[in-house]
């Protein structure tokens, strides 16, 4: 296996070699174990000012085995630690398929960067809470919502939150941050409808004209004249 030196090289060296991860795992004869260990050294001694060489197979490798990688599974020393992983990552384009095996320094740093995959399980794990209405997210965890908006249709298809918006004071201002996505008009209909009973929007200029026939079908907003 892979030794304690072998380990303290390799974490030295990452900074400053941006071949270094596509070289650990395409290039280098290595048992898988002792790939996967070099690989997490080779993370964990990232520089986040290092321009990355950026391989497919390297972000598979580490979706496949980080769960196995002490550099997301342990308490690193320090949180000024993580910033060159997460950008190591951010240039990789990984997606973590489950954020629960994660140590909760770079939980937090994941989080921020929004470097998971859009599932239920993980916006509860990245957002610290089962509340998963948008105006509770937004008030918690700005950068967790803000992924959220990035990926408002999928959220939108989510059955099991029966609330979308809990404060009927927050409605407007929510509708105003949902994106106008080419695929969001199902997307509105949804999030609209299941928003607290009494959340209304009084004035439709208020919100983006894409929303008005939503809100109006569903008698959230008054059939006045203005509107």
């Amino acid at each position: 296996p892979a030794g304690t030196q072998q380990k303290a090289l390799i974490r030295a060296i990452a900074g400053n070699s941006p071949a270094l991860p596509d070289y650990l795992v395409s290039h280098a004869q290595l048992r898988e174990g002792d790939k996967v260990a070099l690989v997490s050294e080779a993370i964990a001694g990232a520089a986040d000012d290092t321009e990355y060489e950026t391989h497919p197979a390297v972000a598979d490798f580490i979706e496949q085995h980080y769960t196995t990688m002490p550099v997301f599974t342990e308490t690193p020393a320090s949180e000024t630690i993580v910033k060159g992983p997460v950008s190591l990552l951010e240039q990789l384009g990984v997606r973590l398929p489950d954020l629960t095996p994660l140590n909760k320094v770079i939980l937090a740093a994941v989080a921020q960067a929004g470097l998971y995959g859009f599932t239920r399980g993980n916006l509860a794990t990245a957002a610290g809470s089962d509340d998963l209405a948008l105006d509770q997210i937004k008030a918690t965890s700005p950068a967790v919502y803000n992924t959220v908006l990035d990926n408002i249709n999928a959220y939108a298809e989510f059955p099991d939150i029966p609330t979308t918006v809990t404060d009927p004071a927050r409605f407007v201002s929510i509708l105003k941050d949902i994106p106008e996505t080419a695929s969001a008009d199902a997307a509105y209909d949804t999030l609209i409808q299941r928003a607290d009973p009494h959340a209304r929007v009084e004035d439709l200029t208020e919100v983006p004209p894409i929303i008005w026939p939503s809100l109006l079908a569903q008698g959230r907003s008054p059939a006045t004249f203005p509107n």
